[in-house]
């Protein structure tokens, strides 16, 4: 529920856009409903399945990393998690990119 009630907030709070910059929100093409809403039940899905799934992967790094547990050192899986994670978002970034161009 932390996940889609996130991307619903989100969603809901992104045609607003207009009234701070004065320039409508990203429109679906031909009609004046914003991307945003039009694209809603894909965030909200999609938000659902991973912000859990975010919390359990983050407990599972911690551990096997040992970041928290007394007198463990920090192990060379906690030097490459975070710069994998940019890594990976930046690919995905293009990905989008690319897909949507």
């Amino acid at each position: 529920m932390l996940g889609a009630g996130a991307a619903l907030m989100a969603v809901s709070m992104f045609p607003l856009v207009k009234y701070a910059t004065g320039i409508p929100a990203c429109v679906y093409p031909g009609t004046s409903v914003p991307l945003s809403i039009f694209f809603a039940p894909v965030a909200i899905v999609f938000s659902a399945f991973t912000v859990p799934a975010g919390f359990v992967a983050g407990e599972r790094i911690r551990k096997v990393s040992g970041v928290g547990v007394p007198g463990s050192r920090f192990r060379l899986t906690g030097n490459t998690v975070s710069p994998l994670t940019l890594i990976i978002c930046l690919a995905l970034v293009t990905l989008f990119r690319v897909m949507v161009s």
